[in-house]
């Protein structure tokens, strides 16, 4: 799980590039915390998504 955590950190930082990387740990964590035990993959993607959006600017969006 640690790998993907890191792969999925990784391409948070490419779609929300004016989100810094503490940001976006603390989405990756609130999240993990809010779907927890599930480890629900896609609750998670949205979650997070979504956090990052209302702070910085998505770019797969544009």
């Amino acid at each position: 799980m640690k790998s993907d955590l890191r792969y999925f950190r990784n391409s948070m930082s490419k779609r929300f590039p004016d989100c810094n990387e503490k940001q976006i740990e603390q989405a990756i964590a609130k999240a993990l915390e809010e779907i927890k035990p599930s480890r629900d993959r896609t609750r998670l993607n949205r979650l997070v998504i979504a956090m990052l959006s209302q702070h910085c600017g998505d770019t797969a969006a544009h």
